[in-house]
């Protein structure tokens, strides 16, 4: 996507991305299977933790973000990571 944009995809290299400091699993609360996923919550979460802009001058942490999500219809155990917050 980053190269059909004009992006240098250079960047995308394990050596061009910055890496969190510290990588925390969220662990599900409960077990069962994952009925939804709430994007837009996620979203503003990340937002929050400076993987966005609220404003246009605000800076753009590209170390902060979500990874190892879990998919609808996923199968959890109680304790099991919900995603590994970067």
């Amino acid at each position: 996507m980053v190269q059909a944009h004009g992006g240098d995809t250079t960047a995308l290299s394990k050596d061009g991305l910055p890496r969190a400091r510290r990588q925390l699993p969220i662990p599900a609360p409960t077990g069962g299977i994952v009925t939804a996923v709430d994007a837009d919550a996620i979203g503003r979460a990340v937002l929050i933790l400076g993987a966005g802009r609220q404003k246009v001058t605000d800076p753009v942490d590209h170390a902060v973000g979500l990874a190892d999500m879990v998919k609808v219809g996923d199968t959890l155990t109680p304790g099991e990571p919900l995603c590994n917050l970067h």
